[in-house]
């Protein structure tokens, strides 16, 4: 959770249309980290011991995808 509550989107004007479009040098590191972190997620469902964690586990795939 730490990684995710300082992770900051940058945006930038597309031309002059005016659309918000994510910058792609900022956007390659949250991509990684969203892999990451759901690849980890992952192993946690998987794993048999997670019962009292699976809900908050599930919500947070949920929340990645």
């Amino acid at each position: 959770m730490n990684d995710w509550s300082s992770q900051n989107f940058q945006f930038s004007l597309f031309k002059t249309r005016g659309e918000l479009l994510l910058k792609g040098d900022s956007i390659n590191e949250v991509v990684t980290l969203m892999e990451d972190s759901l690849m980890l997620l992952g192993s946690l469902l998987s794993n048999r011991y997670n019962a009292p964690f699976k809900p908050k586990i599930q919500e947070w795939v949920q929340k990645l995808t």
